[in-house]
C-alpha cells in the first residue's frame, strides 16, 4: 500500500512522452484496477468538447466507480495550435465560451437545465430518473475542479444517480 488517496490523469495531445490524450479512457482502467482510491482528470480541456459528452462520460464513470470520480476541467489548448485546430474540427467556439461551457456542464451533471439556447431540456445520461426505474438511488458526488492558472476551486456536485 503506497498510501495515496487520489490519482489524477492529465489531458495532453500529440506527445510521444505522455499517454494522456483521453483521461476518461484511462480513468476507466484505473477504476477497474483499484478499489478505494479517488480517480480523476487533472484537466479535461473543455473547449475541445461538448459539455454534454463530458457530462455523460463522467456520469458513466461515476456509475461504475461510485463516490470515487473527480472531474477537473481546464481551458488551455493542451497541445500545439495545429492539433488544437484538429480537435476543434472547425468549431468557432474558443476559450471565451469556457464560463458558459462550465455552467452547462454543471447543469448536466446535476440533471438540471443548461443555460445555452437550444440545450434547455438536454439531459446527460445516466439520469436520476432512468436509474430510479431500475431501483437504483445512490448519491453521486463528482468533484468539479476548475483550473484557471494557479487556482483550483473544488465544488461538490450532487445528483441522485448511481
Amino acid at each position: 500500500v503506497l498510501g495515496y488517496y487520489r490519482y489524477w490523469v492529465a489531458e495532453h495531445h500529440a506527445s510521444d512522452a505522455l499517454a494522456g490524450c483521453s483521461p476518461e479512457v484511462l480513468l476507466g482502467r484505473l477504476g477497474a484496477e483499484t478499489k478505494k482510491i479517488r480517480i480523476g482528470s487533472g484537466g479535461v480541456m473543455l473547449p475541445h468538447y461538448s459539455p454534454y459528452k463530458v457530462a455523460e462520460n463522467f456520469k458513466l464513470l461515476e456509475t461504475m466507480y461510485p463516490n470515487r470520480v473527480d472531474l477537473g476541467v481546464g481551458r488551455a489548448p493542451g497541445t500545439d495550435p495545429f492539433t488544437a485546430a484538429a480537435l476543434r474540427y472547425g468549431s468557432p467556439l474558443g476559450p471565451e465560451y469556457f464560463p458558459n461551457m462550465v455552467a452547462d456542464l454543471q447543469a448536466l451533471l446535476n440533471d438540471s437545465d443548461p443555460k445555452t439556447p437550444g440545450m434547455e431540456h438536454a439531459r446527460a445520461f445516466p439520469t436520476s430518473k432512468y436509474l430510479l426505474s431500475f431501483g437504483c438511488l445512490v448519491p453521486v458526488k463528482i468533484a468539479l475542479c476548475l483550473q484557471p492558472w494557479r487556482v483550483c476551486l473544488t465544488t461538490l456536485l450532487t445528483s441522485s444517480i448511481r
